[in-house]
């Protein structure tokens, strides 16, 4: 004779809600660590049904789960990627030079200002025709960047 909790449906097993907590901290300061945080907070993702959420949801989770310091960066970081408003390229490449000073970019640093500059103008025009020319140093990309800018105006 089998108990009656040794009788619970798969069905009943379906409908169970897990109380699952998001992964340990996150230590910004250990890159050794991130590839493991990741595998983790995957597993977190999956096995508690938020893979099927919407992609701001998605990020929300993140952002929660990596704390303070992620939504500092988030929102320092998100509105700067890609050229707003009446931003003008001085303005724009102003912003990406503070926002790197932050970073540890390292050797990389130029490449991937000259990246953002590229991709980020506003005018997307101007992005494609900056793209074609991948062997611009990133003063060459500024100067074909102010240069559009000008004859667009």
């Amino acid at each position: 004779m089998t108990s009656t909790t040794d009788n619970i449906s798969c069905e009943t097993h379906s409908k169970v809600i897990f109380n699952l907590k998001p992964h340990a901290v996150f230590y910004f300061s250990s890159p050794l660590l991130w590839k493991q945080w990741k595998q983790h907070f995957c597993q977190y993702m999956s096995v508690s049904g938020y893979m099927d959420k919407t992609d701001n949801e998605k990020i929300d989770i993140l952002l929660y789960d990596l704390g303070e310091k992620a939504e500092e960066l988030w929102t320092h970081f998100t509105p700067h990627l890609t050229m707003q408003g009446a931003e003008i390229v001085d303005e724009f490449i102003n912003s990406l030079h503070t926002l790197a000073d932050t970073c540890d970019y390292g050797l990389l640093r130029h490449k991937h200002i000259r990246d953002r500059i590229v991709v980020g103008m506003k005018d997307k025009k101007i992005s494609e025709q900056s793209q074609l020319q991948s062997s611009l140093s990133l003063d060459e990309t500024i100067l074909v960047a102010k240069q559009l800018e000008m004859q667009s105006q």
